[in-house]
């Protein structure tokens, strides 16, 4: 498929394919039709992926002691829903 057929079924834009090429997330294949139905969903799936890569790269920096029994002063501290 072309890069206008991946754009409209997988509804990313051109440019974010073609940075996902890029970045290696979406094979690069030669061809006036380089792309798979395959790649359908690796578009759909890259902006959780991505997001996924980045959250697991955030340094922990601040350590939170023992909670003991309540971790309410810390959830406040934090700003933190303790019910989550």
């Amino acid at each position: 498929m072309t890069e206008a057929e991946l754009s409209k079924g997988s509804g990313a834009a051109p440019q974010f394919i073609r940075r996902l090429v890029d970045l290696g997330n979406v094979p690069s294949r030669d061809g006036e039709r380089p792309f798979v139905l395959g790649d359908i969903h690796r578009v759909r799936l890259a902006p959780s992926a991505m997001l996924s890569a980045r959250l697991v790269s955030i340094p922990i920096v601040e350590h939170v002691p023992s909670l003991g029994s309540s971790g309410r002063p810390h959830a406040v501290r934090l700003q933190v829903d303790e019910r989550e």
